[in-house]
């Protein structure tokens, strides 16, 4: 399955906008885009968002 940055950002509670700002500086680097530039997360993406968020809960 796949999901936008909006159902993402509702799934994962954090904003659109803060999704863009990790992923333009590389910490999705597998995150795929469609053929209209829209990012597509997968469900092992989603794995990476929770891991982002917890290492920005620590403090990295």
């Amino acid at each position: 399955m796949t999901y936008t940055i909006k159902d993402v950002a509702k799934l994962m509670d954090i904003s659109a906008h803060t999704l863009r700002f990790y992923d333009d500086h590389g910490l999705f680097p597998f995150v795929h885009r469609n053929k209209n530039n829209v990012r597509q997360f997968s469900d092992k993406d989603l794995e990476w968002v929770y891991v982002v968020q917890c290492l920005r809960a620590t403090g990295l």
